[in-house]
């Protein structure tokens, strides 16, 4: 009796980002993704005109305060880590709770390829719901006058929203396919963990995805008057080039944990 050929990890790959972009997008799931792209675009449209238009003295030219804050508050510190956890967790333990992994695994399938094919769907998901909110937001706080000088500085804003999202979702991936109930240690860590080590001292902070997010944003951190939460005003220099770099490690760590972890996991 012959073994099934396993099915190259590339092809495999593709297969199941298929079927996942098939699969997770759910109407109460795109209803949810339309609610979190959204809500920061209204909150923009009700502080237009909202402080000066240059910000702060260290902020970019033409670049109004309020932007600046909107992407601090909105954005690195509560959409981009709850979308990762929500989504991120779901890449592996909604076939787990869907009891559809076993169908998935029987197949020759590389169990990693079944994790790597999820995230990818998962960034195009993730993607495609935080980058036009931010572009809308912009649009709605930068004047058009300012736009061209601006722009360039909004797409730095839309690579550090893909980094956070890609990090944060790897992350979660790899709990997902290492426990049973995922979302609730995600949440422990976006609500609990990474606010508390944010207002710490010392290096403890490194242990938080936030810091090295917050690291990369071209905007001045928030005074303590204009911090919507106490946590924006804490912020522990590093390098973008630094903080990108460490980011990008910890997601390609996370998405091999993960699939070593999927791949010894009883289904």
């Amino acid at each position: 009796m012959t073994t099934p050929r396993v099915v190259p990890f590339v092809m495999a790959t593709g297969r199941v980002f298929s079927l996942a972009m098939s699969r997770k997008l759910t109407p109460s799931r795109i209803s949810w993704l339309i609610a979190m792209g959204l809500l920061p675009v209204l909150v923009a449209i009700a502080m237009r005109g909202y402080g000066p238009q240059g910000g702060p003295v260290d902020a970019p030219a033409g670049i109004p305060m309020a932007y600046g804050t909107l992407v601090w508050a909105a954005y690195v510190r509560f959409v981009i880590p709850v979308i990762g956890m929500w989504l991120g967790t779901g890449i592996i333990g909604d076939d787990v709770d869907g009891r559809s992994l076993v169908y998935l695994a029987i197949r020759p399938v590389a169990r990693g390829a079944v994790l790597v094919g999820g995230y990818l769907a998962y960034l195009v998901v993730a993607g495609a719901t935080v980058l036009p909110s931010i572009l809308l937001c912009s649009f709605a706080l930068i004047p058009v006058a300012a736009m061209p000088e601006t722009f360039p500085l909004v797409l730095v804003d839309l690579a550090v929203a893909l980094v956070g999202l890609a990090a944060y979702g790897a992350v979660f991936a790899a709990v997902g396919a290492a426990f049973r109930r995922p979302l609730v240690l995600g949440l422990l860590f976006v609500i609990g963990w990474e606010p508390l080590v944010l207002l710490l001292p010392g290096s403890i902070k490194r242990a938080s995805l936030a810091m090295y997010l917050q690291s990369m944003v071209p905007h001045p951190a928030p005074t303590a008057e204009s911090a919507l939460l106490p946590q924006l005003v804490v912020r522990e220099v590093l390098g973008p080039t630094e903080a990108m770099t460490s980011l990008a490690l910890l997601s390609l760590l996370a998405l091999w944990a993960g699939a070593k972890a999927l791949s010894r996991r009883d289904l």
